[in-house]
C-alpha cells in the first residue's frame, strides 16, 4: 500500500508536472506573442519616432527661415522708411530751392528791367544831348564860316588899303 500510494503520489506528480509543463508552454508562447508584438510595436514607436524627428526638424527649419526672413523683412521696412524719409526731405529741400531760385531770377529780372528802363531813358538823354550837341555844332561851323569869310573880306580890305 505504501508502494501503490508512492506510485500514486509520483504519478499525481508527474501529472502536476505535466500540467505544469503545459501551462507553462502556453504561457511560453502566450509571451512569445506579446514579445512579438511588442516588437512590433517598438519597430511603429521607431519609425513614427523618425517619422516626427523629420518633421521636427523641417518644421524648425522652416521656423528659423521664417524669424529670419522676417527679421530681413523688418530691417527691409525700417531701411525703405528711412529712404522714404530722406525723400521726403530731399523732395522739401528741392521745393524749397525751386522757390528761392523763382525769387532770384524774380529780383534779378526786375533789377535787370529797371537797369533798362534807366538805361533806355539815359539812352533818349544821351541821343537828346547829341541832337542838340550836333544842332549847336551847326550852328558853330555856320558862326565860324560866317567869322571867316568876314576875317577874308576884312583882310582883303586891308590888303586894299595898304
Amino acid at each position: 500500500e505504501s508502494l501503490l500510494r508512492n506510485f500514486h503520489r509520483f504519478s499525481q506528480g508527474y501529472k502536476d508536472a505535466l500540467a505544469e509543463a503545459q501551462a507553462l508552454r502556453v504561457s511560453c508562447s502566450s509571451e512569445s506573442k506579446k514579445r512579438e508584438a511588442l516588437e512590433s510595436h517598438i519597430t511603429d514607436l521607431k519609425k513614427d519616432n523618425e517619422r516626427l524627428r523629420r518633421l521636427y526638424t523641417e518644421t524648425l527649419f522652416k521656423f528659423t527661415n521664417q524669424i529670419k526672413y522676417h527679421t530681413e523683412a523688418q530691417s527691409l521696412k525700417e531701411e525703405l522708411g528711412k529712404a522714404n524719409s530722406r525723400l521726403l526731405s530731399m523732395e522739401e529741400e528741392h521745393k524749397r530751392e525751386v522757390e528761392q531760385l523763382k525769387h532770384d531770377n524774380e529780383m534779378n529780372c526786375n533789377a535787370l528791367e529797371s537797369k533798362l528802363s534807366c538805361a533806355l531813358v539815359q539812352q533818349a538823354a544821351d541821343e537828346a544831348a547829341i541832337k542838340q550837341l550836333k544842332l549847336d555844332l551847326g550852328a558853330h561851323k555856320a558862326h565860324i564860316d560866317m567869322l571867316g569869310s568876314k576875317l577874308e573880306q576884312v583882310t582883303a580890305e586891308v590888303h586894299m588899303k595898304c
